[in-house]
């Protein structure tokens, strides 16, 4: 199968998934789209690695058929052949992944409480933003191309901000295994941080502040209404603690404990990179405050900056310093 092909079926995948997430009747919701966004990774990762022409098949064994790799072996190849696009943090992709198919294997048979809804919520969303980010780098295609209308999830509840209990109705065995659902989560997040993973890319965490009236505040969620207007306005504020959360040093430290191989970076190699491609230009990589011209770094600059290599590194030292000494003689 062509990559272009498993392209276009992990893109149905993903549509089919927000498609019954946000269908106002549906039970049994959380498990039918996370089934469709795990599905809809493991052929996109299937895709960009035959994109590179590489291997999608375990090897054949005679009187069997042919099998695909799963998505883990994906997700261990787009590492090993360094595939992951600058602005995608693989380990952090990774670790969303792993707590959606823990969520499938171990709780797709059972009824657990709407407050275990509340936290996949905050995986399928960052996750489908993720998948997004990926696709439309490696292969130019927007999600939000195939989608002609804004999606406003609306319920009798939001999702919180913080899941302070569950309530599992069942047996002693759903409460057991919702326990070791919460543990696995815990060690999959932990896992992330020691290797130095962006931590925006596995969840995202919602403050809802709503405010309704007839202008617009500093509310991060304001709600426009107008009688003589045809639609609702919703404006989403964004705060920078949580987009840009690196300091210039916190930044470098994070680099160097996500890195697989190559030496200890420094703030002279952030100096150049930045200067190379213009980084601090960039509000994807940087963020100033009006007040404030101190930089402050996003999880996009530190997958960046851990996707080079020592080599990249040292060339653009040297191209630095030929560019520092053609100024001071008044060359540029």
């Amino acid at each position: 199968m062509s990559h272009k092909k498993l392209c276009d079926n992990s893109r149905a995948a993903m549509l089919a998934a927000i498609e019954v997430y946000n269908k106002p009747q549906t039970t049994y919701r959380e498990q039918v789209v996370t089934v469709l966004v795990v599905n809809a990774w493991e052929l996109i990762l299937k895709a960009a690695l035959r994109k590179s022409r590489k291997n999608i098949f375990y090897k054949k064994k005679r009187g069997e058929d042919y099998r695909s790799f799963s998505l883990e072996r994906c997700l261990a190849d787009m590492e090993a052949f360094h595939l992951w696009p600058d602005t995608v943090d693989g380990d952090g992709v990774r670790a969303n992944l792993h707590v959606l198919t823990d969520y499938r294997n171990k709780t797709i048979h059972l009824y657990v409480s709407e407050d275990l809804g509340t936290i996949l919520y905050m995986f399928l969303q960052q996750s489908i933003i993720n998948y997004r980010d990926f696709v439309l780098t490696v292969f130019g295609k927007d999600l939000a191309d195939d989608i002609t209308w804004t999606l406003l999830p609306l319920a009798a509840t939001t999702p919180s901000e913080m899941v302070r209990s569950l309530r599992v109705d069942g047996d002693g065995g759903s409460t057991q295994v919702v326990e070791e659902f919460i543990g696995d989560l815990r060690r999959i997040i932990a896992e992330a941080e020691d290797l130095g993973a962006d931590m925006g890319r596995i969840a995202v965490v919602q403050e809802y502040n709503m405010q309704s009236g007839k202008k617009i505040s500093r509310a991060d969620f304001q709600v426009a209404i107008n009688s003589d207007a045809t639609a609702t306005v919703v404006q989403r504020k964004t705060d920078p603690n949580e987009t840009h959360p690196y300091s210039a040093t916190e930044l470098i430290d994070r680099v160097n404990r996500s890195r697989k191989v190559g030496r200890k970076l420094t703030s002279h190699d952030l100096t150049c990179i930045a200067w190379k491609y213009q980084l601090r230009e960039d509000g994807t990589y940087v963020w100033r405050g009006k007040h404030n011209q101190t930089c402050v770094w996003s999880g996009a600059a530190l997958s960046f900056l851990k996707n080079k290599t020592d080599e990249e590194y040292e060339q653009v030292r040297e191209e630095y310093k030929n560019y520092l000494r053609e100024k001071r003689h008044g060359k540029k």
